[in-house]
């Protein structure tokens, strides 16, 4: 008992719910008062800085040699100069549910202990000094900067292109150590990149259309420049949310927000990368439909043998199914999308999403 609340508190703190975290682990040390690892992680999720010492002071009374423990607290002390003092027990944190995250099949490994810092995270975006984020999403830092932002949307995206290359032990690694902020960064990067070649080829195409005698419409290129980012992760969301309800229901255990960091590392490269074929097929004058279309297969061809990967379905068959659920969702929902936009605007926006 003591050991599987042990693995739903790590679980919880890498998914970025400290709360939930902190309340299941105070679960394991109140029953296995001698759990160094639970400690450890106890001061990981702890952002008092008088009770994370006092459960780090706690794990090197249990384990002198614990040697992350023991780094983590010198350089506790270099910040903060202060002096250990005797651990105390901890009052009871209340906090809200989160989903188990996923440890990859292929080894089956004791989660990893990962390093407590209590400097700025290496957490993608984060920044020593900004602005905090307007909304709470699991997993984001503290505080971000445009520069953070962009710096730590590239280095998801390059992840995503080395997922795409098939290097190995990639794309398991990304998704076990996903949180929601993962997956938002990503896919925010990678629609802001195709709001730019969006809003370029539909100029291409209106130049295109007025050079035939059929009149400019501006009104098409606004949509494209306003709407491709929120377009684009409705449907995203709808296709993610589709095939994890498919997966869950052939017995994946894997939640929401890794399930939706798996379908996005290879998708928003991948779609990046098609529309921009299109922008320069379109300045020389062909038609880059097909290589666009080649390459999101391939897309959805990476995101299946991940899934398999991932999921180990009974039925090997299963991955192609959820990889087709997500497509049904994201074209369904692009689909009704683009009938309100017909309706309100006068201009489908199909193509956006």
């Amino acid at each position: 008992m003591a050991s599987d609340l042990f693995q739903q508190g790590v679980e919880a703190f890498q998914a970025g719910d400290k709360a939930r975290a902190k309340e299941l682990l105070l679960q394991v040390v109140n029953a296995a008062p001698d759990n160094e690892n639970a400690w450890y992680y106890l001061a990981a999720a702890e952002t008092d800085n008088g009770l994370r010492r006092q459960y780090l002071e706690r794990v090197l009374q249990i384990n002198p040699n614990h040697e992350r423990a023991r780094q983590v607290m010198a350089k506790f002390d270099a910040q903060t100069g202060a002096v250990s003092s005797d651990p105390v027990s901890p009052p009871p944190a209340p906090a809200a549910p989160a989903e188990p995250a996923f440890v990859p099949r292929t080894a089956q490994p004791a989660t990893p202990i990962r390093p407590l810092d209590p400097s700025v995270s290496g957490t993608p975006g984060a920044a020593a000094s900004g602005f905090m984020l307007p909304v709470s999403i699991p997993g984001a830092p503290a505080q971000v900067t445009l520069g953070s932002l962009f710096s730590g949307g590239w280095l998801l995206f390059q992840r995503g292109l080395d997922v795409l290359q098939r290097k190995a032990g990639v794309y398991e690694a990304e998704v076990a150590h996903a949180t929601w902020w993962h997956f938002w960064l990503l896919v925010g990067f990678g629609y802001a990149l195709n709001t730019v070649l969006s809003t370029i080829s539909a100029l291409l195409v209106q130049m295109t259309l007025s050079s035939m005698g059929f009149r400019f419409n501006f009104l098409a290129v606004l949509l494209a420049l306003l709407l491709t980012i929120p377009i684009g992760m409705i449907t995203l969301y709808a296709g993610v949310y589709t095939s994890h309800w498919w997966a869950k229901r052939q017995g994946g255990q894997l939640p929401l927000y890794q399930h939706a960091y798996a379908v996005a590392l290879p998708y928003i490269p991948a779609y990046v990368i098609g529309t921009a074929i299109g922008v320069v097929f379109a300045l020389i004058g062909f038609g880059g439909g097909w290589i666009s279309l080649i390459v999101s297969l391939y897309a959805l061809y990476v995101m299946a043998l991940g899934f398999e990967n991932l999921y180990r379905f009974n039925d090997p068959n299963q991955k192609y199914f959820t990889v087709a659920m997500m497509f049904v969702g994201f074209v369904v929902a692009g689909f009704l999308i683009s009938l309100v936009t017909a309706t309100v605007f006068g201009v489908s926006t199909f193509v956006l999403g």
